[in-house]
């Protein structure tokens, strides 16, 4: 393969003409993501799921509102995004999908979906294919009670979604 690897979020793509972002690895996000092991994400994803995770510290900053925002946290990504794979719909790969701020596909060809742990902004993350996010969507929000979700939180809202677009 030709060209050059580069970073999107943490995940190395191989052959893009230029880098997307980097980030810095940081500690300091919240305690229960620090306590976080591949034990309990295999508890979300599945026993054989675990090992396509690496837990990564995302280190970052967005404004809301003209004010900085600390939005470091950790993020259990995938290992197995294909980013040669192709939408059918845009003709855009995964690497240029995410070059310009779009999900990756999975390889259920359904979106990945970037999913809180623990239900709060900021806090720990993990990319789960769609059809796991929908079949288990009851029991991944199952922790916060309705109208308690951070996304009825208008500034918590616009941080998670410029965080999203950043990642």
């Amino acid at each position: 393969m030709l060209g050059v690897a580069f970073t999107v979020g943490m995940h190395v793509v191989p052959s893009s003409p230029a880098p997307v972002m980097g980030i810095t690895p940081k500690a300091g996000v919240e305690a229960a993501a620090k306590q976080a092991t591949r034990s309990e994400i295999a508890e979300i994803v599945g026993r054989k799921e675990a090992s396509k995770y690496k837990p990564i510290e995302y280190s970052g900053k967005v404004r809301v509102g003209g004010q900085p925002r600390d939005v470091s946290r950790r993020v259990y990504q995938r290992n197995d995004i294909d980013w040669n794979r192709v939408d059918p719909k845009s003709g855009l790969t995964n690497t240029q999908l995410v070059q310009k701020g779009n999900a990756p596909y999975g390889n259920d060809g359904k979106l990945i979906n970037l999913h809180h742990l623990t239900q709060k902004e900021p806090g720990a993350m993990v990319e789960i294919e769609g059809t796991v996010h929908q079949k288990y969507t009851k029991v991944l929000h199952g922790l916060v009670d309705d109208g308690n979700s951070f996304r009825n939180n208008p500034v918590l809202e616009k941080q998670y979604d410029n965080f999203r677009k950043q990642y």
